[in-house]
């Protein structure tokens, strides 16, 4: 099966929804990621990896959702 390519905002917008929800319910992770993964057409594991994509990118305790060298994460090299 050929893999799906998510548009740049798509993937932002997801991982933004994935925190907000989480910083207001820590305790339900697994049912955020199925959630917002059905809403969105993203499968869970694949949200799931944007955002701990994110998660080892922080700088003194603060998110960055843009990388120094690059207007997003997610843009290719």
């Amino acid at each position: 099966m050929p893999q799906k390519k998510y548009p740049l905002e798509l993937r932002e917008r997801a991982v933004r929804m994935v925190l907000d929800d989480l910083e207001a319910d820590p305790g339900a992770r697994r049912g955020t990621f199925r959630r917002i993964g059905d809403q969105l057409g993203v499968n869970p594991e694949t949200l799931r990896s944007w955002v701990n994509r994110l998660s080892r990118c922080r700088l003194g305790g603060v998110l960055l959702l843009a990388h120094p060298d690059s207007q997003s994460l997610f843009a290719q090299p």
